[in-house]
Formats: C-alpha cells, sequence, structure tokens
C-alpha cells in the first residue's frame, strides 16, 4: 500500500459518491475518543455559570459557521478555508466535521480546569465570530429551508 493510499481512505455516501476521507479525520476522532477516557478531577466536574454561557456561545458559534459553509458549498463558488475539510468537500463532510467539532469543543472544556474552561470558550468563541462576522460580510447566510 503506497503512503498516499495509507493516509486517504474511501467510503461511499448515501448517493453512492466515494468520499475521501483523510488522516486530519482521523486525528480529530482520535482526539475526541481520548477525551472520552480521561478522568474528570472532582475540582474539574465544577462548571460556573460563566462556563456554561461560554460553552453554549462557543457551540453556537460553531453552529452558524457550519451553516454558512454549508450555504457555501451549496452555491458552489466558493473554496474551504479550512485544510481538514479541503477546497470543496460535500455536505456530509462539513456535518461529520462539524459533529466532531462540536463534541471536541465542549469535551476539551469539560477537561480543562477553571482558569483554562474560561479561557478555552472565550478563545473558541472569538475565533468562530471572527469566521462568521467574514462569511457575512462575503455575502453567506443562513438558508434555513435547504437544511
Amino acid at each position: 500500500m503506497s503512503t498516499r493510499q495509507r493516509k486517504r481512505t474511501s467510503m461511499r455516501s448515501g448517493n453512492g459518491k466515494s468520499i475521501a476521507l483523510s488522516s486530519g479525520w482521523a486525528r480529530v476522532a482520535a482526539v475526541m475518543l481520548i477525551l472520552g477516557f480521561l478522568p474528570v478531577r472532582q475540582s474539574q466536574a465544577q462548571w460556573q455559570t460563566e462556563h456554561t454561557v461560554l460553552a453554549v456561545a462557543s457551540s453556537a458559534t460553531i453552529a452558524t459557521d457550519w451553516l454558512l459553509s454549508a450555504n457555501a458549498i451549496r452555491r458552489g463558488t466558493f473554496d474551504e478555508m479550512n485544510p481538514m475539510l479541503g477546497h470543496h468537500p460535500s455536505v456530509g463532510q462539513l456535518n461529520s466535521y462539524n459533529v466532531l467539532v462540536l463534541g471536541a469543543n465542549l469535551g476539551i472544556g469539560a477537561v480543562l480546569p477553571n482558569k483554562w474552561r474560561t479561557l478555552w470558550f472565550t478563545a473558541v468563541t472569538s475565533f468562530e465570530t471572527a469566521i462568521v462576522l467574514h462569511q457575512y460580510n462575503i455575502g453567506l447566510h443562513i438558508d434555513l429551508m435547504q437544511m
């Protein structure tokens, strides 16, 4: 098996098209699996109200980015800038990726101590807000009728 074959696997989507899965997907899935088995200390399990608000805010901005990116994919005129997704991912690849990202966001936040949890969720929210504003400025919008 060549190096390229080892790094890429393919699977069939519901419409019979082949979907290439890069090694980046495998890394995200591995991190998610590892986070699920990490023991959480009692001090880490104590979420404050601000952590919950920030977790919801970061998840909401990730979801907004997801919906705007789906709009861009359906239009077919924009290149995806996320290197893990490639330049022209399918909506199915985008959906799979964002489900993992949402889980990783909350999983990482859950295992961090209070101070770092606040920093984590604030950083994710800020980063995703910048992306959403950029997408809005280039003319993308959320189209709930095409979901």
